[in-house]
């Protein structure tokens, strides 16, 4: 479709667009979803980490298309998540939510892209393949975000232009865009630039939809190198059950390397617990485990003793000091006068002149 064919108002009236962006699963890939509101343009990118700056390239680049198609975003809603990419996003603001809050508009639309990748899935499951590998599942989600984008959006700006044709300013064709079914098995031309040799001419693979150019290019995901190829022509043929099995080879394969990267908690026997990690909550106020101490045996712990002679003795004055160690050492303090310190112990029927106390002779005399 032709720039010029887009009503100039689209961009005068919806130039300011509010975006709303989440982060989603499909089969433990993720991925990052865009919706722009009121133009209702869908954007979906695999992103292999979920890292302050992996966010943030994927949605400077979004807003880069939007601005390629005349439109400004000057607000992102996202969930708490996101916190930590504000400082690095200066090209909109960033609107996050509180803890357990979500942006429904980007919640309902994801719900939307897993409904129609259902749907690919059914297909597989009717020729007996069950577990898919990686990049199909990856183009998978691409080709149903592409077609959510194809029609007029219901509650977009137009009811006539489909949200790609404002934003890109192109259109689609039958001829281009529909050359065949996702997971089709086909035989996709090897472009050689020699032909008198005895090499083949074509390779076995999926097809996984359209690259959307202009010309009509597609993609297509070797069975043999598990790579995905841009070809032009390809014929469709009928899938054997070898490349049944060597499609579920590469699924389990990638199964089982997503698992190594799992912590997974087996017992002696290496089964399963019963339990899931996620969902064991201990009570917080009730001792599991009452009869088993947490002290040390012999150990007095300072939160134990209820002597407060350390406290009481920072009130005592010089005098009752003297006295009260003299009376533990038994030994008399110098410096002092003895006539105060003898008059003021004196009294005492345990000190005798040698002083010392009766109690600690006796105690002497233990040792």
């Amino acid at each position: 479709m032709d720039s010029h064919s887009i009503p100039v108002d689209f961009h005068r009236l919806h130039r300011f667009v509010t975006l709303v962006a989440d982060v989603f699963f499909v089969d433990g890939v993720a991925f990052l979803m865009t919706l722009s509101r009121r133009i209702r343009l869908t954007t979906v990118e695999h992103v292999p980490a979920r890292r302050a700056q992996v966010l943030a390239d994927s949605l400077t680049k979004i807003l880069r298309i939007l601005a390629r198609g005349g439109f400004m975003v000057n607000l992102i809603l996202m969930d708490q998540e996101f916190d930590k990419i504000v400082e690095r996003m200066d090209m909109a603001i960033i609107n996050t939510c509180a803890t357990n809050e979500h942006v429904t508009a980007a919640e309902r639309n994801i719900r939307t892209i897993k409904d129609g990748t259902r749907s690919s899935v059914a297909e597989f499951r009717q020729i007996r393949i069950h577990t898919l590998p990686k990049q199909v599942i990856i183009h998978m989600v691409y080709l149903a975000a592409f077609w959510m984008n194809a029609p007029s959006a219901t509650n977009g700006i137009s009811k006539v232009h489909s949200p790609r044709e404002i934003v890109l300013k192109r259109g689609f064709d039958f001829n281009l865009h529909c050359r065949g079914n996702f997971g089709q098995y086909i035989h996709a031309h090897i472009e050689s630039e020699k032909t008198n040799d005895m090499n083949g001419r074509t390779f076995a693979a999926l097809y996984l939809g359209p690259t959307r150019n202009l010309q009509g290019t597609i993609k297509a995901w070797d069975i043999h190198t598990g790579c995905v190829k841009k070809v032009k022509k390809f014929d469709v043929v009928p899938m054997p059950d070898r490349v049944v099995k060597k499609v579920n080879d590469w699924g389990k394969r990638y199964q089982k390397e997503k698992k190594k990267k799992m912590a997974k908690f087996l017992d002696r026997l290496k089964r399963d617990y019963a339990w899931e990690n996620d969902d064991y909550m201990p009570p917080e106020d009730e001792i599991v485990h009452p009869e088993i101490t947490t002290e040390f045996p012999g150990i007095l712990l300072d939160e134990n003793d209820e002597d407060d002679s350390v406290l009481d003795n920072l009130d005592e004055t010089d005098e009752e000091q003297i006295r009260r160690v003299s009376q533990t050492t038994g030994v008399l303090a110098h410096g002092v006068g003895t006539t105060g310190v003898q008059g003021s112990l004196g009294t005492d029927p345990t000190y005798n002149n040698t002083g010392t106390t009766t109690e600690c002779r006796h105690r002497g005399e233990h040792y």
